[in-house]
């Protein structure tokens, strides 16, 4: 049988347990709720087109920046023809740059060809439509790292700089992957 100073002990520990509990979810909500303040916004990614760097159904988060985009930066941006629909890709050229793609699928960007190591190696049996555009002042071209399975820059065109809605920086979702995006 257990004693009442026994008895008295559980229930003390049960308290502490649950005040614990209350205060590591009002420092997380507490957290999320900062994170939303300084207009740091949280997507789903949804599809291929960013494979390997980013997996379907990964959660990230995005920064707000003004500008300063470089090539590289893997950021949100409204899709030109929805705007209210959000694409996770990455910049590949940068305003008043020329985008050149050849038949073999080789980037280049005024005129040299872009070494992209982040690309998914791919199939180039099938040939790549030959086209060239050079970027306004206030646009910027994306790309996904999974070509073959990416609705880009290359069907709807460029991205006006304001409809760049923040880089992304960092993987919460899923916990193995939890880290910075480079």
């Amino acid at each position: 049988m257990s004693s009442p100073a026994s008895k008295q002990k559980k229930k003390s520990r049960s308290i502490l347990s649950a005040i614990a509990l209350v205060l590591l979810a009002c420092c997380v909500a507490s957290m999320w709720s900062a994170i939303n303040l300084v207009g740091v916004q949280r997507f789903r990614v949804s599809g291929q087109a960013m494979q390997p760097t980013l997996n379907d159904g990964d959660m990230v988060i995005t920064q707000p920046q003004t500008g300063n985009y470089e090539r590289g930066d893997i950021v949100a941006v409204q899709y030109p023809v929805d705007p209210s629909a959000r694409l996770i890709m990455r910049i590949v050229a940068l305003p008043t740059e020329i985008v050149h793609i050849d038949e073999n699928c080789n980037l280049y960007i005024n005129s040299e060809q872009l070494e992209e190591s982040y690309l998914v190696k791919q199939d180039v049996s099938a040939p790549c439509e030959s086209f060239e555009q050079t970027m306004t002042a206030n646009e910027y071209w994306v790309l996904g790292d999974n070509r073959a399975n990416s609705f880009d820059s290359r069907e709807w065109g460029s991205v006006p700089t304001d409809f760049i809605v923040g880089k992304v920086t960092w993987r919460y979702w899923p916990p193995n992957e939890i880290g910075s995006i480079e």
